[in-house]
């Protein structure tokens, strides 16, 4: 990115599967595993093979290698094609509990955040 940094938190890169659930299309129930890009104090953004509408509310389930797993609610604030299979989402957090967001604090002071 060119010029002054638009983000809130700063960004870093963090690999690792999460879980994913959400409604499609307002109907069905989705329940998926996918990949984490990278995460902030306020959201992530995540690899997978779905598109869906800018506002949709879920929920993620993600740090196994932190000692308390963290659960979250989250809505997709953007959406980008990355090829013909592919989608990158981010994921703006919402309502985090005081738990959640202590360990939100600690995976990220891992990497110095």
């Amino acid at each position: 990115m060119t010029g002054k940094e638009k983000r809130r938190f700063p960004r870093i890169p963090y690999r690792e599967i999460c879980h994913l659930e959400f409604l499609e299309n307002d109907q069905n129930m989705v329940r998926d595993f996918e990949s984490l890009h990278d995460i902030s104090a306020g959201g992530v953004s995540l690899v997978t093979k779905r598109n869906v509408e800018i506002g949709t509310p879920l929920f993620l389930h993600f740090g196994a290698e932190s000692k308390t797993p963290i659960q979250v609610k989250g809505k997709v604030v953007y959406t980008r094609k990355l090829d013909e299979n592919r989608f990158l989402w981010g994921i703006q957090f919402v309502a985090l509990t005081p738990e959640d967001q202590e360990s939100l604090q600690n995976l990220l002071a891992k990497y110095g955040v």
